[in-house]
């Protein structure tokens, strides 16, 4: 035991077996100490503060499972600018006082786990073994090289601070009842195999680079940004899980829904991300979509504001299972370019739009490949929005801005194809006989084109004048169009072109 005011001083080499650091004293280390076969307390049951302080020319090294307890005074502190390891031992070596670490701290085996209360570190972590945060607070500062093989907090009363940008590729584990906090500014990038079963939050940012990380059941995530990039990066969703803050996923990067549904309530970015497994994504915010593989038998649920531009949404991977792409009631799906949804291998995909569905920019043909259950609305206000599949539910598809409509395989009754006032649109039947929904609005500047050669019949109304029914015959094959209100045949012009007669409106 060390007692008194002042300095004990270890200029050679030391080995230490047992020992307190009490009173006021300072051990300071400027030479080479090994501990092993009993602790080091700092600190006696005086509730006077001591000091064990390895200064930068020190090598503090614990060679078994030993480790460094505190006294009574929770302000008795371990100071190191120089070398702290263990080296040898498999289990775990606690060290209970609080440690400022400006130097290098290495486990090149077993365990080195830090409880005490106010730890900070800003040099090196490193070493082949484990340094684990096991109760008070720690913070790691900006600048901080952490190489260490596993890195972990774990513990209820733990509180582990990520003061700046961190890059971390070895095994992280962030254990119930943990907080894991990452600082305004700062961001804590993961590139190895990561598992998140505590709380992750902050003014900062979670950024997923690499490897694979797990999110499991009790963890929740409320930083201010959560980015999964990378074609070998995996973000596992294993619990049901919500997340109100900026989200984005690209790069190749996938998305496993293997253990509950995952909801985004912030601004969302999705740029060649793939979803996988068996839940649903809900976008619940505002997202915008450059390229997105909806895999699995999972579902993408739009209840809030989505724009498509810039790349390809398919619905379906290589698989086989079938996916859903699903335009709730509350939702908006806006494609602002010619970009399209295509259909992965499975025909059983879909896309079901309880919403607004609308294509608003771009000159040429977005072509949507996968069937589609319209049961709201469908617009089309730029260009051409071209629906590959069939066509079903009591939708509207409204036609404006010159834009034009295609259905090039059937479009089953209850669909309503409406003209806008003025719209000068264009309606594309490529198989005429599969479309059985009905026409409004239609009106001069306003056409519809069939493929093929056909020639108009007749036109007749129902009683109540109320809709008219366009009966056109090709060869042997006839036709019915229904149009909205009480139409005659001075009223329409039939002109052929190759392989097309397009129906003109002109009153």
């Amino acid at each position: 035991t060390l007692t008194g005011a002042y300095t004990l001083r270890n200029a050679g080499t030391s080995s230490v077996s047992g020992l307190t650091i009490g009173g006021t004293t300072t051990f300071y280390n400027t030479g080479a100490l090994t501990q092993s076969g009993g602790t080091v307390t700092v600190g006696d049951a005086s509730g006077n503060a001591a000091t064990l302080f390895n200064a930068a020319t020190g090598t503090y090294d614990i060679t078994d499972d030993s480790g460094i307890a505190l006294g009574t005074s929770a302000a008795s502190l371990i100071v190191n600018y120089g070398l702290f390891e263990k080296t040898l031992g498999t289990g775990t070596s606690t060290v209970a006082a609080r440690v400022y670490s400006a130097g290098t701290v290495t486990a090149a085996t077993g365990t080195i786990a830090f409880s005490g209360t106010g730890n900070n570190f800003s040099g090196t972590i490193g070493g082949a073994g484990a340094v684990s945060f096991n109760g008070g607070q720690s913070t790691i500062a900006g600048g901080t090289t952490v190489s260490v093989a596993s890195l972990t907090a774990t513990g209820a009363s733990t509180w582990l601070t990520i003061a700046g940008n961190l890059s971390y590729a070895g095994s992280f584990s962030g254990a119930s009842g943990a907080v894991v906090w990452i600082a305004n500014g700062a961001t804590l990038s993961l590139s190895g195999t990561a598992t998140l079963s505590d709380s992750v939050a902050g003014a900062g940012s979670l950024a997923i680079t690499g490897g694979t990380t797990s999110i499991n059941p009790s963890a929740t995530l409320s930083v201010a940004n959560l980015s999964v990039t990378g074609a070998t990066t995996t973000l596992v969703i294993g619990e049901w899980l919500y997340f109100g803050h900026a989200f984005s996923a690209g790069g190749g990067a996938t998305l496993n829904l293997s253990g509950g549904n995952f909801v985004l309530a912030g601004a969302n970015s999705f740029s060649g991300a793939t979803l996988t497994g068996a839940y649903t994504l809900r976008n619940a915010g505002t997202s915008s979509v450059s390229g997105l593989t909806i895999g699995g038998t999972t579902t993408f649920y739009n209840t809030g504001a989505l724009t498509q531009s810039g790349g390809t949404v398919t619905v379906g991977d290589a698989s086989g299972n079938a996916a859903t792409l699903l335009n709730a009631s509350t939702g908006t799906y806006k494609i602002a370019d010619d970009s399209g949804i295509a259909l992965g291998t499975s025909a059983a995909s879909k896309i079901a739009n309880f919403g607004l569905f609308e294509k608003t920019g771009g000159t040429g043909t977005s072509v949507i490949a996968p069937s589609f259950l319209n049961a709201h609305d469908v617009s089309v206000s730029s260009g051409t929005l071209d629906f590959a599949g069939a066509v079903t539910g009591p939708g509207t598809d409204t036609i404006s801005g010159g834009a034009t409509l295609e259905f090039d395989s059937m479009a089953k009754a209850g669909q309503t194809v409406l003209f806008s006032s003025g719209a000068n649109g264009v309606l594309d039947l490529t198989d005429p006989t599969g479309f059985a929904g009905s026409i409004s609005g239609f009106a001069k500047g306003d056409t519809v084109d069939f493929a093929g050669a056909w020639s108009l019949l007749s036109v007749t109304q129902n009683s109540a004048h109320t809709m008219s029914t366009l009966t056109l015959q090709s060869g042997a094959a006839t036709d019915v169009i229904q149009l909205v209100g009480a139409y005659s045949t001075t009223e329409f012009t039939l002109a052929a072109g190759p392989g097309t007669t397009t129906i003109l409106g002109h009153v």
